[in-house]
């Protein structure tokens, strides 16, 4: 149970964001509650002596057109992500993210689970993917305060649209990483007024329905979204359900000043099937892995199978978060003052094969940023500050056939992050714009052993069903990591509508919990036996980055060129039987470099005479990662497929039918170890979207066809250093369960309803 310590930090910020919901009333016009705000697309408010700042429906809530606006001021890699495309599915991460270049999701078990999201390689080593990305909902951090994230609880359908900055373009956003930030932004009722409803059913047993309503009154305003997904799942022991809540108001106090609140609570629970060998894969991907299985008796070889025993362990995640924020934007005289304030509550239990990890989490985030620019200065200034710090009551179980077994080890985990930043956007003359960043860096990760019994913590075994015992020193550490990042860039308008940019950046990651803390040993019938810390460095990053982003008559591109050096690269090899493994720096250099490319195209105006259309996008990712000497020289990094592509082409017709057969298609093999012995098979699949969404009725329905070949396939696997020979000359690599297979043929059919 969490302590009235810890629950009394919810109820200090709660007292805190009341007093701010109510800021500037003094300074209000009597008039103003008359009137309600004007629409996104009024004039420029003018402030004497400087006129910057747009009036918009939400001081602190960008809309669409606002972030559009800030993201080319950018110069490196962005997205810009609308989810009230009535035509596509975004029920999951894979779905809100397809056709993005920069942004690569490997699906984990086909669900609202853990997939494996990559951005330039940042954090695709942790086992499951939980660092890497600063990840916000709103401008506030939806990570932990050591940087980690449960990704399966991130719920794309309760935001508007997303925002995305590759790379170290998310200085303003307390981003330090090589992976960047993304940022969910949520409706308002000013936005998004009246009510939505969707339902929708398919293959595996899916069911989802999701719940929207918005309502402005003068100068208030009120959004709520409500959601559940459930589904049995493609394989056994699959299923997975996923539940959220978010609701936000706003007070206007005047033409100066305004007011957010926001609640979120989402909920996601899900079946771990685990990995397969490459012969279990090609025989039934369906099928979960049953333990080690000896080859029966004869001169058969190469049917041996290692990995973890589903059936017995019934491997599973459950984690749910609630938070409350608040917003507030002040318009001075010069410029204009943001203040973000937030308090997580987290509960997250792992139920890995031989180990479940329960961490009780409380986080406190603070937002401050200052903006100025008009005649104070001849460019744009913004100087703020973003803090985290965050209590975890982390407590390891050994995993008794599927149950909470005996404890072997607890800590009280302290993680402090406070990032500094400032940013200055120069004009020189009318189409160059000289951008300069920095960010200074202070995080604290502090570890406290709360276990009474060091010599004598209960190993389970499954073999005999019975407990022995192990003996460690305390589990201890005090770890500071300190840094300053820069980055220098320009922006070149050659137009309205087309820019080039150019950056040169560095980036740091410090590690989070999950890698200092190691439980190791053990294999698919024990428990681990030993435990303890291990001493990362932060990982470092210097990044030069080249691209062009814009529209030319029926032509829209976007397309970035990198290229990172990193230093002390954090590498997580998972454990021999698929386990979670250990986290370690790479000796010597890593180099991640790429090309990121999306493009769209109008192919047909005018196709029969009849108004319809005919639309292609293409979207191109080169990943070229490899090891730059140390023991892996010249290896490719696992985790990342080298060439990634994926296409549409879309008919439309102006009664609102529509059809787009797509491709997803990997088309060389991908190593999943960095010694570069296994590797995952190179795939092609076809699926297919199509509906009906009529211009002047309230309703659409989206049908959603997936590898309509049914190819067997893995869609992710896990990385080691080098996968072993379990016991030569018999077996090899290919009978370690390695392989994640993807979902075979599936169909979805989607109702969506607006008032």
């Amino acid at each position: 149970m969490k302590t009235i310590e810890r629950r009394r930090h919810g109820l200090a910020l709660l007292a805190l964001s009341l007093p701010l919901f109510a800021m500037a009333q003094t300074a209000s016009n009597p008039d103003d509650a008359a009137s309600s705000p004007p629409p996104e697309t009024t004039p420029l408010l003018v402030l004497d002596p400087i006129q910057v700042f747009r009036i918009r429906s939400s001081l602190t809530q960008p809309g669409y057109s606002d972030d559009q606006a800030a993201l080319r001021r950018i110069p490196g890699g962005t997205n810009l992500i609308d989810l009230r495309d009535r035509s596509r599915r975004t029920q999951t991460l894979e779905d809100a993210f397809s056709f993005q270049p920069g942004l690569v999701v490997q699906s984990f078990f086909g669900g609202n689970d853990q997939p494996r999201l990559n951005i330039r390689g940042s954090g695709i080593q942790s086992n499951p993917q939980a660092r890497g990305v600063r990840l916000m909902r709103d401008g506030l951090p939806l990570n932990l305060a050591d940087g980690s994230y449960v990704i399966g609880a991130v719920v794309p359908q309760t935001a508007r649209h997303i925002a995305v900055y590759r790379g170290a373009n998310a200085v303003t956003l307390g981003g330090t990483t090589l992976g960047g930030a993304i940022n969910f932004v949520s409706p308002t009722g000013h936005t998004d007024p009246g009510g939505t409803l969707s339902v929708g059913a398919g293959s595996f047993d899916e069911l989802s329905a999701r719940v929207s309503h918005g309502a402005s009154f003068d100068r208030s305003d009120i959004h709520v979204t409500a959601l559940h997904n459930r589904r049995d799942g493609f394989r056994e022991h699959n299923e997975g359900e996923q539940s959220a809540i978010s609701f936000n108001a706003g007070r206007r106090h005047s033409d100066r000043a305004e007011t957010r609140l926001y609640v979120d609570f989402s909920d996601v629970d899900f079946d771990i099937p685990g990995p397969l060998n490459r012969a279990q894969l090609r025989a039934d991907p369906r099928q979960v892995n049953r333990g080690i299985q000896p080859p029966p008796p004869g001169p058969q070889t190469g049917t041996i199978s290692v990995g973890p025993n589903v059936v017995r362990d019934q491997p599973w995640r459950a984690a749910s978060f609630a938070r409350i924020g608040s917003r507030s934007t002040l318009i001075g005289e010069r410029g204009v003052w943001t203040l973000g304030l937030s308090y997580m509550d987290g509960d997250d239990v792992f139920g890995s094969p031989n180990t479940v990890r329960e961490s009780l989490s409380d986080d406190l985030a603070l937002a401050l940023s200052y903006q100025t620019g008009g005649a104070v200065l001849p460019g744009r200034l913004e100087i703020g500050v973003n803090a985290v710090y965050g209590e975890i009551d982390r407590r390891y179980f050994a995993n008794e056939r599927g149950q909470r077994g005996l404890e072997f080890a607890r800590n009280d985990l302290t993680a402090q992050d406070t990032i500094a930043f400032v940013q200055y956007d120069h004009p020189v003359g009318q189409r160059w714009t000289i951008s300069a960043a920095a960010q200074g860096i202070h995080a604290r990760r502090d570890i406290d052993e709360r276990f009474g019994a060091l010599d004598n913590r209960p190993r389970y075994n499954a073999g005999p069903d019975q407990y022995t015992r192990f003996a460690t020193g305390p589990v201890t550490a005090n770890q500071t990591y300190r840094g300053l990042n820069g980055r220098l860039g320009a922006v070149l308008d050659l137009d309205a509508t087309t820019q080039i940019y150019a950056n040169l950046s560095q980036s740091l990651e410090p590690p989070t919990f999950l890698e200092l803390l190691q439980p190791t040993g053990g294999n698919p019938n024990q428990g681990p036996d030993d435990f303890g810390i291990a001493v990362l460095d932060e990982q470092r990053a210097l990044t030069v980055e080249l691209g062009s982003r814009g529209r030319r008559d029926a032509l829209e591109w976007d397309l970035s060129v990198y290229w990172s050096r990193v230093t002390d690269e954090l590498l997580t090899s998972a454990a021999f039987f698929g386990g979670v493994g250990v986290t370690s720096n790479y000796e010597d250099n890593t180099i991640h470099r790429g090309v990121e490319l999306g493009l769209k195209r109008r192919l047909v105006s005018d196709l029969t005479g009849s108004g319809d259309r005919l639309d292609v996008q293409f979207v191109y990712e080169f990943s070229d990662f490899f090891f730059d000497g140390g023991e892996f020289d010249g290896n490719q990094i696992a985790g990342v497929p080298r060439h990634r592509i994926q296409s549409e082409l879309r008919y439309s017709h102006p009664s609102g039918l529509f059809f787009a057969p797509n491709l997803r298609w990997l088309p060389e093999d991908t190593p999943t170890d960095h010694a570069n012995t296994l590797d995952q098979d190179s795939y092609a699949l076809l699926g297919l979207t199509a509906g009906f969404q009529p211009a002047n009725r309230p309703w659409a329905v989206i049908v959603d066809a997936r590898n309509l070949t049914d190819r067997e396939y893995a869609s992710s696997y896990l990385i080691r250093e080098r996968v072993p020979d379990p016991a030569p000359p018999n077996a090899g690599p290919e009978q370690v369960t390695s392989f994640l297979p993807g979902t075979g043929r599936s169909v979805s059919i989607e109702l969506r309803w607006r008032w």
